[in-house]
C-alpha cells in the first residue's frame, strides 16, 4: 500500500510541475501557441448588454466620433482651462467594476463634439477602454499620458508623439499577426499621428517624435529590464526606443484590432540615465499637467481638422 501510496505522489508531483512549468512559469508559452485562437468576449456584444440593461434610454446611441483617452483625475482644471461650462459636458457612468467614466464635450466654440475617457493605467485599463470607445462607435482616440524619459535624447520641455511602442504582454496577446519571428512593436495609425504633428506644428506646438517601450507596471521595474532598453545598441538604429510607459503597445494593438484610429501623446515625468553602470533615476521639474492640456488642444484641433 505504502509503494502505491508514494508511486501516486510521485506521479502527482510530477504532473503539477509540468504543468505549473508550462502554464505558470512561463506565460509567454502560452500567449505564442493561444493568440491565434478564436477570441472571447467581444466588445461590441458587452455594449449591446449595457443597452439592453443599464442604458435602455439610448444614452450610448449616438456618440461623438472623437475621443480622448486622459490620464488625469483633475479633470475641473482642464474644463476651467478649456472654459467647457458645466452644461456642456455629459458625463456617464459605464464601469461596473471601476470607474469608467465618459464625459461627452459639446462646447460651440471647440467646432466638434468629443469625449473624454479618464484612463486607466496598464494593458488591461487601456486595451479595455480602447475596445470600448471602438464598440460605441468612436472612430479617432488619442491617448495622453505621461512617461518615463530614457537617457538624454529626449528634451524635458515638450510633448512626445509615439511612433511606436515595444510589446508588452498584452499586446503580444492581442497581436494577430502570423508573421515569425514575433513583431516586436505595435504601431499607431500613420495617417491620424501624421495629423497630430502637422497640426502641432501649425499651431506652434512643441513636439518630439520617438518610440517608446511598454512595461505594464509602473512601481518594482526590473532594473535588469530598463539597463536593457537604455542600451541604444539592443534595437534597431532608427528605432531606439527613448521612453518607457504603460500603456502605449497594447493601446495600439488593440485600436488595429477594432479598426480604430489611435494615437498616443506623452509628456516626460521622470527620467533614467546609465551611470557608472547602474540606473540612476529622478524626477525632471517639467510641468506635465500642462503639458497635458497642450495635448487636449492639440487634440481637439486635429479633431477639427479631420471634421472638415
Amino acid at each position: 500500500m505504502k509503494k502505491y501510496l508514494f508511486l501516486f505522489i510521485l506521479i502527482f508531483i510530477t504532473a503539477c510541475k509540468d504543468t505549473t512549468d508550462y502554464e505558470l512559469g512561463n506565460p509567454f508559452q502560452v500567449y505564442l501557441k493561444t493568440d491565434k485562437s478564436q477570441r472571447l468576449i467581444e466588445p461590441y456584444s458587452y455594449i449591446d448588454h449595457l443597452k439592453k440593461t443599464k442604458f435602455k434610454n439610448h444614452e450610448l446611441d449616438s456618440l461623438p466620433i472623437f475621443g480622448i483617452i486622459l490620464h488625469d483625475t483633475q479633470l475641473d482644471d482642464y474644463f476651467s482651462f478649456l472654459e467647457i461650462k458645466p452644461n456642456e459636458v455629459k458625463k456617464i457612468q459605464l464601469g461596473q467594476v471601476n470607474p469608467n467614466y465618459l464625459y461627452i464635450i459639446h462646447k460651440e466654440k471647440f467646432g466638434v463634439k468629443f469625449i473624454i475617457n479618464p484612463g486607466l493605467p496598464g494593458a488591461g485599463g487601456i486595451a479595455t477602454q480602447a475596445a470600448v470607445l471602438g464598440a460605441l462607435g468612436i472612430k479617432y482616440i488619442v491617448h495622453i499620458g505621461t512617461c518615463g524619459l530614457f537617457g538624454k535624447q529626449l528634451n524635458d520641455s515638450s510633448l512626445i508623439v509615439s511612433q511606436g511602442a515595444y510589446n508588452d504582454g498584452g499586446a503580444m496577446l492581442l497581436d494577430q499577426e502570423n508573421s515569425w519571428p514575433r513583431k516586436t512593436l505595435s504601431y499607431p495609425d500613420s495617417s491620424f499621428n501624421n495629423l497630430l504633428i502637422k497640426t502641432a506644428n501649425e499651431n506652434n506646438i512643441s513636439i518630439q517624435k520617438s518610440y517608446g517601450i511598454t512595461i505594464p507596471i509602473f512601481f518594482f521595474q526590473p532594473i535588469g529590464f530598463v539597463k536593457y532598453a537604455l542600451e541604444e545598441n539592443n534595437f534597431d538604429k532608427n528605432e531606439a526606443p527613448y521612453y518607457i510607459e504603460m500603456e502605449g503597445a497594447p493601446l495600439f494593438a488593440t485600436g488595429k484590432l477594432m479598426k480604430t484610429k489611435v494615437a498616443s501623446i506623452v509628456a516626460g515625468t521622470d527620467r533614467y540615465i546609465i551611470q557608472n553602470d547602474s540606473i540612476k533615476h529622478s524626477f525632471v521639474s517639467y510641468d506635465a499637467d500642462r503639458a497635458k492640456m497642450s495635448a487636449v488642444i492639440l487634440s481637439i484641433k486635429t479633431f477639427n481638422a479631420l471634421a472638415k
